[in-house]
């Protein structure tokens, strides 16, 4: 069953028209996919409301709808809009396009065809398609961010009928067979923001697709391979390693260099350090950015034994475990 329409925007049935258009206006730029990447339920929402709207928004078909509903609630089978042709009214309609373009600066998402005509050379405006392409980034790179060089093979305008698809005489396009499209490789230049996780997607606007007549381009979507690091592993913003002590400098204390992303440091080793201890260089991790602050870098000890021993070392170490109480004396 599907859902009533007034409901689905917000407003009452007895909503005038701009009030149907500001609370359309308010949805869209909440659930536009341009705004919210990668999540489904954000696009499906989308999509909701601008069927909703496609209908509530136009006069006539608003009248048709209402008509609808009042003959359910006079026993009409079926659900509220049960029987309600929807698929005649296509998101485009009622101004949806006029309105995303003032939001965003482009139509529908994602929906080629779905825009006002009068478009270059007479081609309905439509954004241009998305592209996701893989890209091998080291352990540095995915933490700090980078700058990166990409090659890749995208829709671009066809420069023998300027996008519009029809030659001479209206006949297709002899080079694009009328798309208004041609393959085209070329080098891009992408930023990797800092604290890219693996196989966790980036997007780079405007480096899809090439729109169609005058619409906007799509969306490149990146696919991060994050190889692994010798030394460093990532737990959520935070880099941890593992630190070898010899016996003394966990004992006594010592000053020993640690390496981090961004160059060795000093750090303090208090004395009575355990193996297995954790501490913390704060700041060391992944980044600061807008929304979240910066990781630390964590620093596991591990306590190094040698596995043979001089005889004087020997000695030393006997006489220090005969000082320590509970300790098991050795058999001879």
């Amino acid at each position: 069953m599907r859902k009533d329409l007034y409901e689905v925007l917000g407003v009452k049935p007895a909503a005038s028209s701009s009030e149907i258009k500001g609370a359309y206006r308010k949805l869209a730029r909440k659930y536009h996919p341009d705004v919210n990447a990668d999540d489904k339920k954000a696009e499906d929402k989308f999509k909701e409301i601008s069927e909703a709207y496609s209908v509530l928004g136009d006069k006539e078909k608003r009248a048709e709808y209402d008509q609808f509903t009042r003959m359910r609630a006079e026993g009409f089978p079926g659900g509220v809009g049960a029987g309600f042709d929807f698929s005649a009214f296509e998101a485009g309609d009622a101004g949806i396009e006029e309105i995303l373009s003032e939001l965003f600066g482009s139509g529908r998402f994602g929906r080629p065809g779905a825009g006002s005509e009068g478009g270059r050379g007479g081609v309905r405006a439509a954004r241009g398609q998305d592209f996701e392409t893989r890209i091998d980034l080291t352990f540095e790179e995915a933490v700090l961010g980078a700058q990166k060089s990409l090659d890749i093979v995208v829709p671009k305008g066809c420069v023998a009928c300027n996008g519009s698809g029809r030659a001479a005489g209206k006949r297709a396009c002899g080079i694009c067979g009328g798309r208004g499209l041609t393959d085209n490789a070329e080098t891009v230049r992408v930023r990797i923001p800092p604290g890219v996780e693996d196989r966790r997607r980036i997007r780079v606007p405007g480096k899809g697709g090439a729109g169609r007549g005058g619409g906007p381009a799509g969306a490149l979507y990146l696919l991060p391979r994050v190889a692994p690091h010798r030394v460093f592993r990532r737990e959520g913003r935070d880099i941890v390693m593992e630190l070898p002590l010899s016996f003394p400098e966990a004992a006594l204390g010592a000053k020993v260099a640690v390496p981090t992303l961004t160059g060795p440091v000093t750090m303090t080793i208090p004395s009575g350090t355990q193996g297995g201890q954790k501490l913390r260089l704060a700041g060391k991790g992944v980044p600061a950015s807008s929304r979240k602050g910066a990781g630390d870098q964590i620093v596991v000890i591990r306590i190094s034994i040698p596995r043979s021993l001089d005889t004087r070392s020997r000695e030393i170490i006997e006489e220090l475990a005969r000082l320590q109480p509970g300790v098991k004396e050795r058999e001879p």
